[in-house]
């Protein structure tokens, strides 16, 4: 055999009762033995790469999500309340920018709570100001945390590391008026 689909009892049988699950084999290359890759088991739940899974899914090792060429690729997950408003959340790998996006839905549609960026820098959107970002990241001497009011940083809290560490700082900033408060090492 080279591949082959089995259906068999999954339970125990009864009167009006026949519980049955479907198991997909193939053959590896340089193989001569099907082997299980598959299973839909009776209780609706399916297993790749296992036999017994214990969720709806269960993939065993990697699973991937890839996105066609020009369209991102997402992983929703959803627990519906039977208002139709979604409920659930969306992980995006945004085929544009390719950076990582987490988003909320709870009126209807998804709005972007969390973004990492390629360079590192991770973006947070406020749940009562959209406007209002957190920025989370790093230049060559500093780490940093901005606070963005949609137009300009509006303060933050750096840590400056330069070469020494009679130098190190940390920089409180309130506004872009150039308000800081400094801590030095």
């Amino acid at each position: 055999r080279i591949a082959s689909i089995i259906s068999k009892i999954d339970g125990t049988p009864g009167a009006n009762d026949t519980p049955g699950e479907m198991i997909f084999y193939t053959t590896a290359d340089g193989a001569n033995n099907v082997s299980q890759r598959m299973v839909i088991k009776a209780d609706g739940k399916v297993g790749i790469g296992t036999s017994t899974p214990s969720q709806y899914l269960e993939v065993l090792n990697t699973a991937q999500i890839t996105g066609a060429e020009g369209i991102s690729a997402s992983l929703y997950l959803v627990a519906d309340e039977g208002d139709d408003n979604g409920d659930g959340w969306r992980i995006n790998s945004n085929q544009d920018a390719n950076d990582l996006t987490i988003s909320n839905n709870t009126s209807g549609s998804y709005v972007d709570k969390v973004t990492i960026l390629t360079d590192g820098q991770v973006l947070f959107t406020g749940t009562t100001d959209s406007i209002l970002t957190m920025t989370v990241g790093s230049t060559s001497n500093d780490a940093r945390i901005d606070f963005n009011n949609g137009s300009s940083v509006d303060g933050g809290i750096t840590y400056d590391h330069n070469s020494s560490a009679s130098s190190e700082k940390l920089i409180l900033r309130a506004g872009n008026n150039g308000n800081h408060f400094y801590l030095t090492g």
